[in-house]
């Protein structure tokens, strides 16, 4: 009988099943129930080979059927197998840039009105900017000057995840 752990993808077979997991390299046209000489070598390096090789026998001769049925049982499993992935292995493909991915850059130009604020000093500019954000829930504002904010743009594509304390 066949008990499958889907949690982690592995399928654990009872004994006989386990024996004749081994026989999926039989062919695949089991027109007589014969198994060849390749076969059989294949089927000797099974562990539990010698232990089970009398019940394998004998349940070639007394229900062919039964045998071709659970031969093809185990060649399903085993292409079902090689069908999963392995989720411990860490994936190979870079992550692509998510901030490029949430929303796009918008120019100044197109937030703020920039022909009322060419007479303001930097001071006003800031307390205007300030002022409008702050009644908004969930942004954080700021005045940086321009050198710092090169710097933490630099920063920022070199390290895309940071943490920032508030007090």
């Amino acid at each position: 009988m066949l008990r499958k752990i889907h949690s982690i993808g592995l399928a654990i077979l009872e004994t006989k099943p386990i024996l004749l997991s081994s026989l999926y390299t039989v062919s695949k046209k089991l027109s007589n129930i014969s198994v060849g000489k390749e076969d059989m070598e294949e089927l000797q390096k099974n562990p539990y080979y010698s232990k089970y090789a009398g019940k394998i026998e004998q349940m070639k001769k007394n229900s062919p059927s039964v045998f071709e049925e659970k031969l093809k049982q185990t060649e399903e499993i085993r292409k079902e197998a090689e069908k999963r992935t392995d989720f411990s292995v860490p994936s190979t493909t870079p992550k692509s840039n998510l901030t490029q991915q949430f929303y796009k850059e918008k120019k100044l130009e197109e937030i703020l009105k920039i022909d009322l604020l060419k007479e303001k000093s930097s001071v006003d500019i800031g307390l205007i900017w300030n002022s409008f954000y702050s009644g908004k829930d969930g942004v954080v504002t700021a005045m940086i000057p321009k050198d710092k904010y090169t710097l933490i743009k630099e920063r920022s594509s070199k390290y895309p995840i940071v943490s920032l304390a508030l007090f």
